[in-house]
């Protein structure tokens, strides 16, 4: 098992072996694993074939030296090592990270996703049957249901907000290149996770444009705040659906253009389905309520976004996406929808994939004469798999 689980799908990577991991993690998983089955065999016992024996078996062969028996970890007088290991039965440690993220971990060791060396490739050992069922027992040590599993946890798009509960900070940028004006926004957007299903977040704008004087200094916009709430949510079959509320506070300032002047308040339902082949769809649906009605219109929007993920350099995740948004004003007399599509493309920059990038560009599909596209990209830190200068 690893001291610590990164996000990294296994598909595709049983001809590789990463950099840094030499042939001998092999070698050494099997004697490792000799000395284990021996140890814990009984005197005149038979020998049981790996291929009988249960993840329970499996993991307290060649597991529990280090992780205990029962999945808390051993103390480091007995492991010999000051690295710390983590505690499988903490259900906010252990529910985050898909299975097949578990399993990369476990056949081609931790530097594969940044981690201590300490943590042997046991590719050489087990088949990827018998890693399978080691996973399955590992992940069972947490008994609490409520816990979203990792399987939902799907790649952030552009717009369309994720069911799943996250930790993480992401700076969000555009920049359009209006007649006559050029305009680049920047959004910093905090998001925590409390308890098993729910998350806070908050969203800082700021914005600065071009005009005949130049460029103006960087002004805050209107800032958001939000909870969410995973409602329902079944790792085997692959969907959650959530639901959230917001408040948009008027803190920019609507006469320089940098805000709408009026407290907008407003609620959504996201939900997110995975698929065969690392394909998964995700999608939300949602309305605004200004407070000044003579400020700003009352809206609804849907979202939604088809994508898969592929790996490459060295394993780290690519998911391509095409995302489709709509805006509709309600409650006005001829209300005009703006839609547009969003090709996007999200690459991890980190071996551990908790650093990740995205680029791509917003094109509309209506009100194209007098609308221009828009540039669009996001770095984002999921800071709870490790610092900023960690995993890479």
């Amino acid at each position: 098992m690893a001291a610590a689980i990164a996000s990294e799908s296994d598909r595709g990577q049983d001809e590789h072996r990463a950099d840094g991991i030499p042939l001998l993690g092999s070698v050494t998983s099997w004697f490792v694993l000799s000395i284990c089955l021996a140890a814990a065999k009984p005197a005149g016992a038979q020998t049981i074939a790996l291929a009988e024996m249960t993840g329970r078996q499996l993991y307290a062969a060649a597991c529990q030296s280090c992780h205990g028996a029962d999945g808390r970890g051993a103390s480091q007088a007995h492991v010999g090592f000051s690295d710390q290991l983590p505690d499988f039965t903490d259900c906010s440690y252990n529910s985050r990270e898909a299975a097949q993220d578990w399993h990369a971990v476990v056949k081609h060791g931790g530097p594969v996703r940044g981690f201590s060396r300490r943590m042997p490739s046991f590719g050489g050992a087990f088949s990827s049957d018998e890693i399978g069922r080691v996973v399955d027992h590992v992940r069972s040590l947490c008994d609490d249901s409520s816990w979203p599993r990792g399987e939902l946890n799907l790649p952030r798009a552009t717009d369309t907000e994720k069911a799943f509960p996250e930790d993480e900070t992401v700076v969000a940028g555009s920049y359009v290149n209006e007649p006559g004006a050029r305009v680049a926004t920047s959004t910093i957007i905090y998001e925590k996770r409390f308890g098993a299903r729910n998350q806070w977040e908050i969203a800082v704008p700021l914005s600065m444009h071009e005009s005949e004087q130049g460029w103006s200094g960087v002004h805050v916009g209107d800032v958001e705040v939000a909870l969410k709430r995973a409602l329902f949510h079944d790792g085997n079959v692959g969907y959650i659906i959530s639901a959230g509320v917001e408040a948009i506070l008027p803190t920019g300032d609507r006469h320089l253009g940098y805000g709408d002047g009026t407290l907008v308040y407003g609620g959504y339902l996201s939900a997110a389905q995975a698929l065969p082949a690392n394909f998964y769809l995700q999608v939300q649906g949602g309305a605004e309520f200004p407070a000044k009605t003579s400020r700003r219109e009352k809206e609804g929007y849907a979202r939604g976004v088809f994508g898969t993920t592929v790996f490459a350099l060295g394993g780290r995740a690519i998911s391509p996406m095409a995302e489709v948004v709509a805006t509709r004003p309600f409650g006005v007399t001829d209300p005009v929808t703006t839609s547009d599509w969003i090709p996007q493309l999200q690459i991890a920059l980190s071996r551990r994939q908790h650093i990740l990038a995205s680029f791509g560009v917003r094109l509309p599909i209506t009100d194209r004469a007098t609308r221009s596209r828009e540039f669009v990209v996001y770095v984002l830190w999921d800071w709870f798999d490790g610092g900023l200068f960690t995993g890479w």
